[in-house]
């Protein structure tokens, strides 16, 4: 039957040859459907940035919560997050012993980014310890122990849900942080790409800053490399009109920073080991410097030589040679750097041969030949002989071969006369914990000398306790600790006071006199109180680290005392007057910045931050050069030296830079730095056998060298 026109006409608009003839209806029928395919997209994605920001949102809450636990999964437990979430926000997933659906995933998984961000099905967090909350009562748990972060999924019943209050103020983190968890979302998008994502979450001001010491490294390292490579360190050297214009002009503070040096070469101040080289290794791998790490460690591999006749300082080797080759091993797992550590290690080990088994603070590399510098009348130093510990074990532990901690512990004995009071010397360790600056080699006995914690004095109190640390606090260690608390009564013993300003700071005795004297050097004791406080009981904990932070504000007034804002090397206490320059020179020491990490971390108070970034900023404006650092002859008048410190790169910068990263970059529960700031891995003392090492930040899959 045939259809009537009106019936036909109906049916012509989903005929396709009506519009392949009318080809404007074509074109608005196309532009209909884009239309509409962008709204329903659209809404969704506007639905699923929606589900990222509730993500986002509870991720900020799960990482807070974490970072005050101190960032363990026994004090936290996320509902429905993946391990690689709370490793991302600092979590030890190795010690998630509670909870076996965590650590049972490797690492590979855990970082695989095919893990994606909106599958978080449930956003709940239990919070084991009530004391983690610091918002007040109306930001406490429920009673039931669970919380629920404004969207807790089915399960969530009739639980606490966030104030508006709390949540705007959690949505603004978010937005605060986007910019780096856009970061961390790319980076993690491939498989073994490389993603060095050392923070996840991260102040945008810390970030500022660590940016600017982290340009700073590239410009001293970059001068090194350029006039110094593979020599110790950086020597500027000035023309003679200039050095007499720097006299003449003495006091015109604003002529002294146009002056630039003439020529520039490398010294060797340390036989030509490449100190400043070695110094920088960790420093260049945590700030995320590959090339130049790289090519340092080229250099390393083809270039470094340790056959030489030349008389070393046992001390100097040992922290920044060794240490330095021994961190480099503990964060890339490269073993050149442990089969370097191993040759120079062995070239040093002859100089424990003594009666006493007290080490001789110098010795020939090339023909083992060990003595004692002539000024010290034939004792060796009690630092220099007392701060080898922390290096000599880590090599033990990394090769399996006890020969190195045996050699450090006999020496420790018989500096410290610790362990059973020696039989041989028959002499016990001191009541007061404080021992001369001077020790025979012969008998082991103290001489009569100065007691300071600066130097010739310093380390070896701190390695009393970092020798503690570096063994996990186990008993096979606990003497150390014990001798270092026996140290710290006798520290107090040295705490004055002055007046108007009651500022604390320690003395040095010479016998019954005493020197009103401090030493920049002695400002690691701030940091060093901080870090072994915890180990005490209530009542003294709070006692010494009290202390800590009355001295840290000491040490920053060093700095902040003198026109330039940069310490001398020593001050003096006189009465009635607060403190004043001693030795005014400054080559850019670290101990001041070191205790200002060291109290950051363990406090999280903003202030030393700000604290650390004044001393920057006085770095840079008084001490950088158009090629490189160097330091002053005098702080009053701003006069600048010739000279660039290897410590600057590997100690004064790197801890700078960790001052304004988050604490899971070498985190302290993992890690002890030596005395040259180089950070090694903990590793229980009783454990010889070598050790494979999840590195603290992770790497490319291409390797770096031999594996």
């Amino acid at each position: 039957m045939a259809r009537s026109k009106s019936s036909s006409s109906r049916w012509r608009y989903v005929n396709p040859a009506y519009y392949l003839k009318r080809p404007k209806r074509l074109a608005m029928l196309f532009i209909a459907f884009v239309l509409g395919t962008w709204l329903v997209w659209d809404r969704q994605s506007l639905f699923r940035e929606h589900e990222v920001r509730i993500f986002d949102l509870n991720l900020v809450f799960i990482v807070n919560q974490v970072l005050k636990s101190g960032g363990r999964c026994q004090r936290l437990l996320a509902r429905g997050a993946r391990p690689s979430l709370l490793l991302d926000a600092g979590t030890n997933y190795d010690n998630c012993q509670e909870f076996p659906e965590f650590a049972t995933v490797g690492l590979e998984e855990v970082t695989d980014a095919g893990m994606g961000f909106e599958k978080l099905s449930n956003w709940q967090i239990r919070v084991a310890n009530r004391d983690l909350w610091d918002s007040g009562d109306d930001a406490a748990p429920a009673k039931d122990g669970w919380w629920s972060t404004g969207y807790g999924g089915p399960r969530s019943g009739g639980r606490r849900q966030c104030s508006m209050d709390e949540v705007t103020k959690l949505l603004a983190e978010v937005r605060r942080l986007q910019e780096e968890l856009e970061g961390v979302k790319i980076g993690r998008s491939t498989k073994n790409e490389y993603s060095r994502q050392e923070v996840v979450l991260d102040d945008p001001l810390d970030v500022e800053r660590r940016q600017k010491v982290k340009e700073a490294m590239l410009h001293a390292w970059g001068s090194y490399e350029k006039y110094a490579w593979g020599q110790d360190e950086l020597q500027e050297l000035f023309s003679s009109w200039l050095l007499f214009s720097l006299a003449l002009h003495a006091n015109m503070h604003a002529f002294i920073p146009t002056m630039q040096p003439q020529s520039r070469s490398g010294i060797n101040s340390f036989g030509g080991l490449g100190a400043t080289l070695i110094d920088s290794l960790d420093t260049l791998y945590i700030m995320g410097l590959d090339e130049q790490f790289h090519r340092a460690r080229e250099w390393v591999a083809n270039s470094l030589d340790f056959n030489k006749d030349y008389d070393a300082s046992v001390f100097e080797t040992t922290i920044r040679v060794v240490g330095g080759l021994i961190s480099a091993y503990d964060l890339s797992n490269d073993k050149i750097f442990l089969e370097k550590a191993r040759d120079i290690a062995d070239r040093l080990l002859p100089a424990w041969d003594t009666p006493s088994g007290v080490p001789y603070n110098i010795i020939n590399l090339a023909h083992g030949r060990p003595h004692n510098p002539g000024w010290t009348g034939g004792d060796s130093v009690l630092a220099d002989s007392g701060t080898e510990q922390l290096e000599f074990i880590a090599l033990s532990q990394r090769t399996g071969d006890p020969k190195y901690q045996q050699k450090a512990r006999v020496k420790y004995d018989c500096i410290q006369l610790v362990e059973n009071a020696i039989t041989a010397l028959n002499k016990s360790f001191p009541a007061d914990g404080l021992l001369p600056i001077y020790v025979s080699p012969d008998s082991g006995n103290p001489s009569y000398a100065t007691i300071t914690f600066g130097a010739m004095g310093d380390s070896f109190y701190e390695y009393l306790l970092k020798v503690w640390i570096q063994g996990n606090k186990t008993a096979a260690v606990k003497h150390y600790r014990q001798m270092w608390e026996t140290s710290m009564k006798g520290l107090l013993s040295l705490v004055r006071r002055t007046t108007p300003s009651s500022f604390a700071y320690l003395c040095e005795k010479s016998g019954d006199a005493v020197n009103h004297k401090m030493d920049e050097l002695a400002c690691f004791v701030p940091g060093m109180l901080a870090l072994g406080s915890p180990g005490y009981g209530p009542g003294d904990s709070e006692k010494f680290f009290s202390l800590a932070e009355e001295l840290a504000w000491t040490c920053y007034n060093f700095y902040q005392s003198t026109p330039t804002k940069l310490a001398g090397e020593n001050y003096f206490f006189h009465s009635g007057e607060d403190m004043s320059v001693g030795t005014s020179w400054n080559i850019l020491r670290p101990e001041t910045v070191e205790s200002l990490f060291y109290l950051w971390r363990l406090t999280g108070n903003k202030t030393y931050q700000e604290w650390g970034w004044n001393i920057f900023q006085a770095f840079e404006k008084n001490s950088r050069i158009e090629s490189g650092y160097v330091g002053l002859k005098d702080v009053n008048t701003g006069v600048k030296d010739n000279m660039m410190q290897s410590f600057f790169l590997a100690e004064t910068l790197k801890y700078l830079y960790l001052l304004f990263s988050p604490p899971t970059v070498i985190p302290l529960d993992e890690w002890v730095f030596n005395t040259e700031a180089h950070p090694l891995r903990i590793v229980a003392r009783h454990d010889s056998s070598e050790q494979r090492y999840r590195p603290v930040i992770q790497r490319r899959s291409r390797k770096v060298g031999p594996n």
